[in-house]
């Protein structure tokens, strides 16, 4: 984005020769969501990774509840032994990705 400006003296109402500078805005910027993996159903337990764009910080729940930049940090693979939702963010240069989710069933 562009920005085109020029200054007017306050006395004389004379303007400055136009000039320009180009801006990037942070809402222009996305971030691509996570991918979450691991087996589905599964017997004992199953071992999820997620993986995200680079640079990006990932958080997550595995509760279902919707993560935000203050639920935990993914820093290697987490063990399920349990039926859960996993969801996921990435956020990078503060900006959050879309939420990605995935369901992981117990068989019985």
């Amino acid at each position: 984005m562009f920005f085109k400006y020029f200054f007017v003296d306050s006395n004389t109402g004379e303007t400055s020769v136009p000039m320009q500078v180009m801006c990037k805005l942070a809402a222009d910027e996305t971030v691509a969501a996570p991918v979450i993996s691991g087996e589905t159903p599964f017997a004992e337990s199953t071992s999820v990774t997620i993986t995200g764009p680079d640079g990006a910080e990932i958080r997550y729940t595995t509760d279902s509840s919707t993560p935000t930049s203050e639920s935990s940090l993914y820093s290697s693979a987490i063990s399920l032994s349990a039926t859960a939702t996993v969801k996921a963010i990435a956020i990078k240069n503060g900006v959050s990705s879309e939420v990605a989710s995935k369901a992981f069933t117990k068989s019985d």
